[in-house]
């Protein structure tokens, strides 16, 4: 018998002595997804999906590095926010990713890119939403953004380097045949999955998250 379930966070130091912990109780439909460590403590990415209700809410939880909770902020409003890069910069939580016009559940493909900023206790303060026609018009090789942003390769967020100007975001581009939605590609499942890996995409940002430039760098196929 289940008495209690949930998750537990241990801060330790070097000899692995527990210094504090923190537990915390979720439903038996949500999980942590991920776990970035930022200057300020770290960032919880929790994920709630009930199938047969088809509802599915993602959060992002912001703690100290004392383990104080200090903010909650909602990646599911009237779509889907799928950040795959979180850092601190300047104060504030910069996110990236692709969103969704929808829920995870209905929408076959993505929308394009996002960037978001938020303040330290999750209140947001910018978000920009670049389409891939948007992309395709910043980007000079107008023949690699045909391929590229044509709808069904799809660009995976790996980096955020902050600049002087603003930021520097470092995608890669890839498609897959699994039947899934994009979401549930990312989100992960047990079926079996083929994917091809592209060339690396680079877009510039300002310090408002405003798209500036796009670019594109050439890798050799099948090499992540």
């Amino acid at each position: 018998i289940t008495i209690e379930s949930g998750s537990e966070i241990c801060a330790m130091n070097k000899s692995l002595e527990v210094l504090n912990q923190h537990k915390m109780a979720y439903s038996r439909n949500s999980h942590i997804a991920g776990f970035t460590p930022i200057k300020e403590g770290f960032v919880l990415a929790v994920e709630t999906k009930e199938d047969k209700e088809r509802k599915y809410t993602s959060e992002l939880h912001i703690y100290d590095n004392n383990l104080v909770k200090k903010g909650e902020h909602s990646l599911a409003e009237s779509g889907t926010y799928f950040p795959t890069e979180v850092i601190s910069h300047d104060n504030q939580i910069i996110i990236a990713g692709y969103n969704l016009a929808g829920s995870i559940f209905d929408s076959k493909t993505i929308e394009g890119l996002f960037v978001r900023t938020l303040n330290m206790d999750g209140t947001e303060k910018s978000t920009n939403k670049f389409s891939w026609d948007l992309l395709k018009k910043t980007l000079k090789n107008s023949a690699d953004g045909d391929f590229v942003f044509n709808g069904k390769i799809s660009v995976l967020v790996e980096e955020i380097i902050p600049t002087e100007d603003g930021y520097t975001i470092v995608c890669e581009s890839y498609s897959n045949n699994s039947g899934k939605t994009a979401a549930e590609f990312v989100l992960g499942s047990d079926d079996n999955r083929v994917v091809a890996v592209y060339d690396f995409v680079v877009f510039d940002t300002d310090k408002n998250g405003s798209l500036t430039n796009v670019r594109i760098f050439k890798k050799d196929a099948m090499n992540i």
